[in-house]
């Protein structure tokens, strides 16, 4: 029996927490829901982080499925305005979902007041 060099089992070791920490991340990305007391932007913003954490660790998630992942995890009470984008002929990418999402909650807001 051979021990592995010190680096090579330093680097499995890491492999495996590394594998580990972006199947957290998946989940973690896929599973979160917008809570009541949080915005709608920083809903995104919280999404969009996990995203990008999993793109440097060379698991990027393609655009539309994370647009799609975020419209899906927002409150019931944004179903409209997931429907009126699904319907829109604007394509809808990560660099505008946060855009279109803030001008939504800020009409929102003011028909509320």
């Amino acid at each position: 029996m051979h021990a592995k060099p010190m680096f090579e089992a330093v680097n499995d070791a890491y492999r495996v927490s590394s594998e580990s920490y972006v199947q957290l991340l998946i989940e973690r990305f896929n599973g979160t829901s917008m809570k009541e007391d949080r915005s709608v932007i920083e809903h995104v913003n919280k999404l969009s982080i996990i995203a990008k954490e999993l793109a440097t660790l060379g698991n990027p998630i393609p655009n539309r499925m994370q647009v799609s992942t975020i419209l899906h995890s927002l409150l019931d009470s944004w179903e409209p305005v997931v429907v009126a984008l699904n319907l829109s002929s604007t394509l809808v990418t990560m660099k505008n979902l946060p855009i279109l999402l803030g001008v939504e909650a800020e009409r929102s807001q003011k028909e509320n007041h």
